[in-house]
């Protein structure tokens, strides 16, 4: 997370920053890799992303980062990680502190994030512009 980030957030709430963990170059090798694993061929996870992304709305169109969750039917796990520049940059945190605080987080204009937890089933985009996409693993049922 970004300083400044954190140095308005604490201005704002007047309290320390969320919990989030910051995480190493080794640590964001293994998830980038474990998130390749969502597509099913062996080309980048940044060339994924571009071809198998899907629009689906824009920032202004909703009226929380939760609703975007509720209607793609994808329910995170308690922790998720943001990805804040080709997957070299990836922070933990709280899935509730980010939809409480996702304002906080994300600045239109300059952040183009990823956003998924460890089950690798889903990665929800979202560009500086306020443009939405995801992805989404296909789960198939027995009949």
């Amino acid at each position: 997370m970004e300083d400044f980030k954190i140095n308005l957030f604490e201005k704002e709430y007047n309290r320390v920053f969320i919990d989030f963990e910051h995480l190493d170059d080794t640590q964001c090798m293994f998830l980038k890799k474990c998130l390749n694993g969502l597509f099913n061929n062996n080309d980048s996870i940044e060339n994924n992303l571009k071809l198998n992304l899907k629009v689906i709305s824009y920032v202004d169109d909703i009226n929380s980062l939760s609703e975007v969750f509720n209607t793609l039917e994808i329910f995170p796990i308690e922790k998720i990680y943001i990805n804040w520049y080709k997957f070299d940059d990836i922070d933990c945190l709280y899935y509730n502190d980010l939809i409480l605080y996702f304002e906080d987080l994300w600045f239109p204009s300059s952040d183009d994030i990823e956003i998924f937890d460890n089950t690798f089933n889903w990665i929800l985009s979202i560009r500086h512009d306020g443009c939405i996409s995801y992805y989404k693993r296909v789960m198939y049922q027995k009949c």
